[in-house]
C-alpha cells in the first residue's frame, strides 16, 4: 500500500509539472513578443524624452525605470533564446520581474505625461500582462492583486502631486477612492482574462495527458503480451 502511495504521489508530481510546462508553452510567444516590445517602448520614450523621468524624489532620485525595464527586457529576451532551460526552471521569477519593473516604468512615465491616455495604454497593456506574464492561476493571483494594489498606491500619489492641474492638491483618500475603482477593473480584467485561457489550457492538457496515459498503458500491455506468447511471465 506504502509503495502504491507513493506511486501515486509521483505521477501527480509528474502531471503537475507536466502541467505547468504545458501553461508555460501556451504563453511563451507572447511572453518572447512582450520583451521585444518593452525593449521598443522603452527607447522610443527615452528618444524622445531624454530627459530623466524619476518615480521616488527622496527615495531613487536618479534611477529611470524605463532603463531598468528596457534593460531586463534585454536580458530577459536574450535568456528566452540562449538559456531557455534556466529560464523555464525560474520562469515565474522572470514574469514577475518584468511585471513589477514595467509597473515602475509606466507610472513614472505617467507622472511626467500625464495628459497621455492612461485609460486605454493601461487596459491594453494589462490583457497583454495577463496574455504573456502568466503561469498558474493558483500561485499568481495573489501577486496580481498586490501589483495592482501598488500601482494604485503609486498611481494616487503621482496625481496628487504631480497629476493634471484639476488633481493637483486634492487629499490622497478622495483620490484614491476613484483610483480604487481602477484597481478593482483592471484586477477583475486581468484575472478572469488568465482564467479564461488557464480553462482553455487545462481542457487541451487533460486530453493530452489522457493520450499519452493510454499510449504507455498499450504500450505496457502490448510488451506483456510479447512475453505470455513467449512464456516469459511470471
Amino acid at each position: 500500500m506504502f509503495e502504491s502511495h507513493m506511486w501515486t504521489r509521483g505521477v501527480e508530481a509528474r502531471k503537475a509539472e507536466a502541467y505547468r510546462i504545458h501553461v508555460i508553452e501556451r504563453a511563451f510567444p507572447v511572453h518572447v513578443v512582450g520583451t521585444m516590445l518593452a525593449i521598443l517602448a522603452s527607447v522610443v520614450s527615452k528618444v524622445r524624452n531624454p530627459e530623466l523621468m524619476a518615480l521616488f524624489d527622496t527615495t531613487l532620485p536618479w534611477v529611470d525605470f524605463r532603463d531598468v525595464w528596457a534593460v531586463v527586457s534585454y536580458v530577459l529576451l536574450v535568456c528566452t533564446q540562449h538559456a531557455r532551460a534556466t529560464y523555464v526552471t525560474h520562469y515565474e521569477i522572470a514574469c514577475e520581474t518584468f511585471a513589477w519593473v514595467g509597473v515602475m516604468a509606466r507610472c513614472s512615465i505617467s507622472r511626467y505625461r500625464p495628459h497621455l491616455p492612461w485609460g486605454m495604454i493601461r487596459f491594453v497593456t494589462v490583457v497583454a500582462s495577463a496574455m504573456g506574464l502568466r503561469y498558474e492561476i493558483r500561485t499568481q493571483w495573489a501577486v496580481i492583486v498586490a501589483k495592482m494594489a501598488t500601482a494604485c498606491l503609486i498611481d494616487t500619489r503621482v496625481k496628487q502631486k504631480h497629476g493634471a492641474p484639476e488633481h493637483n492638491g486634492k487629499p490622497f483618500l478622495e483620490l484614491l477612492r476613484v483610483e480604487f475603482g481602477t484597481f478593482v477593473f483592471l484586477t477583475v480584467v486581468t484575472l478572469v482574462t488568465q482564467y479564461a485561457l488557464e480553462t482553455v489550457d487545462k481542457k487541451k492538457f487533460e486530453t493530452a495527458w489522457a493520450t499519452r496515459r493510454g499510449a504507455r498503458y498499450s504500450r505496457g500491455n502490448g510488451a506483456e503480451r510479447r512475453r505470455a506468447r513467449r512464456g516469459d511471465v511470471r
